[in-house]
């Protein structure tokens, strides 16, 4: 009996954790849309949404959430700033910033977590 009612935990759990990785992702982008036009890389919204998913989810639901972000975009979906997406995006100007959004986030929440 009490394998039953932790195997069905264990599923609620990662039933919201993921539910909350996409709400995250879907936080990151619509930062991504508040922007400043520069050339190359606009300023956006995006750093701040990273930190603060990091620092208040917690280093996993911060990567988890970021990670999604990326796949999302690199799908095509229209995520990025300016609403830009596809695989294109994660090879210019913009992919350094975009694949350091995954260690910013765990080390928020490295941080978060080991100082508050």
């Amino acid at each position: 009996m009490t394998t039953d009612v932790t195997a069905a935990s264990r599923g609620a759990a990662a039933a919201r954790f993921w539910g909350m990785a996409l709400l995250g992702s879907a936080v990151l982008a619509a930062s991504a849309q508040v922007s400043l036009p520069m050339w190359p890389v606009p300023a956006t919204l995006q750093s701040l949404a990273v930190l603060l998913l990091g620092a208040l989810g917690g280093a996993r639901l911060g990567v988890a959430s970021v990670a999604l972000y990326l796949a999302e975009g690199a799908v095509g979906l229209p995520v990025f700033a300016n609403g830009a997406g596809g695989i294109a995006a994660l090879a210019g100007p913009t992919a350094g910033y975009l694949l350091g959004f995954l260690p910013a986030a765990w080390l928020a929440g490295w941080g978060g977590r080991r100082w508050c």
